[in-house]
């Protein structure tokens, strides 16, 4: 998370990517707490490793602006895709807490108490 602005040299004839993610969106891309990479500009390469340098090279073989994004949006959605799919267990807990709100709410208005 950055706390103010940055300026980020670039060599003439280079272009750079960027992703800014909202607070707690970052969590599905990487292993460990966000807030260790804090006011930093940080490569990916030390923490992605190969798999980035991959995406690099792709992204530099695109000629086309829109396709880069294409091709860094579907890079991230599959990055996240584990992290992000439903935990079983949390979603029948809250189907759990639903029944009890319904029945608790059904319950006090047979019995005229307010919620």
């Amino acid at each position: 998370m950055q706390r103010r602005y940055i300026v980020i040299g670039a060599e003439p004839s280079s272009s750079m990517m960027g992703v800014h993610v909202r607070t707690g969106g970052a969590a599905p891309f990487f292993g460990f707490p966000i807030s260790e990479l804090s006011d930093e500009v940080v490569e990916l390469d030390p923490i992605w490793k190969r798999e980035i340098l991959a995406l690099r090279e792709q992204l530099m073989e695109t000629p086309n602006v829109e396709l880069k994004f294409d091709l860094l949006e579907a890079y991230l959605l599959r990055k996240a895709q584990s992290r992000l799919a439903p935990d079983h267990a949390v979603a029948a807990a809250l189907a759990s807490l639903d029944t009890w709100r319904i029945e608790t709410a059904r319950s006090r208005l047979s019995l005229g108490t307010q919620p």
